[in-house]
């Protein structure tokens, strides 16, 4: 029997990470033998878990989430791995944590010099790691440029979409307490290790608040969400702000992927912080804005031709850009609707690649 590692941030709770082991397993039950496979995923705290390397599996798994990130724990124990001469298969995973002067560079130039935001060592890590990998699917074309950046064997190298795009919509959700016929917007909010980047989290949040209050003026209602624990006191602190417990409701419930997705048939479209909201709201077939500036979260836009859905939360006028993407999102529906189903179909192909391509033998 092979022995197969997923490694991904996992035993925290948090439904980004956990939906893509969950969907990994999915993958793994339906195209491989049971009888010949053991998967096992890496423990909690995994930063520190990482630190030694695990010599008993056959075949190493760097799953989904922004773990191609330089100087990531990951990285240095896929690396091992591949001194070992461990089979390795990047599924899905990207990069995250660059400036974002870097970023605008980034997806505007196809030269681009990346010495100033991975050092030599890591920079060496990636290169070999790919090119030992037998497959290597990335998140979107941002981490394929800095992977080619960085003088990747590129042919080695493809854009498989996240893997939570791998999610199937599930109609069934526990009873709604409005009607079909309201407009309701999903808001999922949350920050940044309790800070976004540019420092002024309370000013995005003020704005957001005001925003969602003249939604509530136009006929809309309110429905927020969280995909981690740690995220309920931060949006329960929005919800205080709105100051309205009838066309506001604030959902401390903790969802799995698939009640998520039953409750976003509801949603007329969807305003999120979190990189896995706004999949999962892709994944469900119901338009999206991103509130973020980060190096994923413009990665997985990109990947889908929609870069026009994410808001950069230094933004002087968060409102103002908010009404921009809804009206966007109003006047152009149905063809964000059929990109969404367009890339969830091709990544979807490609992310069953390893298993129906019997890469794992």
């Amino acid at each position: 029997m092979k022995k197969i590692l997923y490694v991904g941030f996992l035993g925290h709770n948090n439904l980004g990470d956990e939906l893509l082991f969950d969907l990994f397993e999915e993958m793994s039950g339906k195209y491989l033998d049971t009888n010949k496979y053991q998967i096992s995923a890496t423990s909690p705290y995994s930063f520190s878990a990482l630190k030694r390397f695990d010599n008993k599996y056959d075949i190493y798994i760097l799953g989904g989430g922004s773990l191609l990130t330089p100087s990531f724990s990951y990285i240095n124990y896929i690396y091992k791995a591949v001194k070992q001469n461990k089979k390795v298969i990047i599924w899905g995973s990207g990069i995250d944590r660059i400036p974002k002067k870097y970023i605008d560079n980034l997806h505007i130039q196809e030269d681009f010099d990346v010495r100033n935001i991975i050092d030599k060592n890591n920079r060496k890590m990636l290169i070999e790691i790919i090119e030992h990998s037998v497959w290597c699917g990335v998140r979107g074309p941002l981490t394929y440029k800095f992977l080619k950046a960085i003088g990747a064997n590129m042919d080695k190298v493809e854009i498989s979409g996240d893997p939570g795009l791998l999610l199937g919509v599930d109609n069934g959700t526990s009873s709604f307490l409005w009607g079909n016929n309201e407009k309701i917007i999903g808001v999922n909010w949350a920050i940044h290790k309790d800070k976004l980047r540019n420092m002024h989290e309370i000013e995005v949040e003020n704005q957001l608040a005001v925003t969602l209050k003249d939604y509530i003026l136009q006929g809309y209602k309110i429905y927020m969400y969280s995909l981690w624990k740690k995220d309920i006191e931060v949006s329960n602190r929005l919800y205080r702000k709105i100051n309205d417990n009838v066309n506001v409701i604030h959902d401390t419930r903790l969802y799995n992927q698939n009640e998520l997705m039953g409750l976003m048939q509801y949603f007329h479209f969807t305003i999120n912080y979190r990189l896995h909201a706004s999949v999962i709201s892709c994944a469900s077939g119901v338009p999206y804005i991103s509130l973020g500036n980060r190096f994923k979260d413009l990665d997985f836009a990109h990947s889908i031709d929609l870069k026009e859905l994410v808001i950069s939360t230094e933004s002087l006028n968060i409102k103002q850009k908010i009404n921009g993407v809804s009206l966007y999102i109003n006047a152009n529906r149905e063809e964000i609707i059929n990109k969404f189903n367009k890339h969830k179909q091709k990544y979807s192909q490609k992310l069953i690649t390893p298993f129906n391509q019997n890469l794992f033998y």
